[in-house]
């Protein structure tokens, strides 16, 4: 704790938990894993609806709506987190 500046007589370190201070390190894989999980998700829709189609030789406009609105708040929201800004 040589580096760490106190600003003040209580800093908040000294308040936390050793339990809840691993935690917050484990923050970044966390989020990492949840966007990759959710890129995996969303590619295993596009190749199941693919599929789908393909077995009913039927086109589901609808899903393919529902891709198309999820492809803009997923690029919408990696886009936000890739350029570190906050999403107001």
């Amino acid at each position: 704790m040589d580096n760490i500046e106190i600003i003040h007589k209580q800093d908040d370190i000294e308040h936390m938990p050793q339990w809840r201070r691993r935690l917050y390190a484990l923050t970044p894989i966390a989020a990492t894993l949840s966007i990759g999980s959710y890129w995996v998700y969303f590619f295993f829709r596009i190749k199941f609806t693919l599929d789908a189609q393909e077995v009913s030789n039927k086109i589901f406009f609808m899903a393919w709506v529902f891709i198309f609105v999820e492809m803009g708040v997923a690029c919408e929201l990696l886009f936000s987190l890739l350029n570190c800004r906050t999403l107001n």
